[in-house]
């Protein structure tokens, strides 16, 4: 995806991309007992502070686990009219 990123990047969009644990430079003292739903939650919260510092539009995207994780964060903050 980072092709991607960095297309809209040059286009001026603000491009954020999360570092999770298990994932990137986080560090995680117990890899074992990071699980999906901490990733949601991490993500929702993220997408709620964006929201309230930032009304512009947001847009959510992955590939594979990232796709769905995107869609499960649209759903449970009712970003873009999905609701669960």
């Amino acid at each position: 995806l980072w092709p991607a990123a960095a297309v809209a990047a040059g286009d001026g969009v603000d491009v954020l991309a999360p570092d999770l644990p298990l994932y990137g430079d986080t560090v995680e003292p117990d890899p074992s007992r990071v699980r999906y739903d901490d990733w949601v939650d991490l993500l929702c919260d993220l997408v709620r502070a964006e929201r309230a510092a930032d009304p512009r539009p947001l847009v959510l995207f992955g590939a594979s686990m990232g796709g769905m994780l995107a869609y499960e964060v649209a759903a449970r903050t009712g970003f873009g009219g999905l609701e669960r």
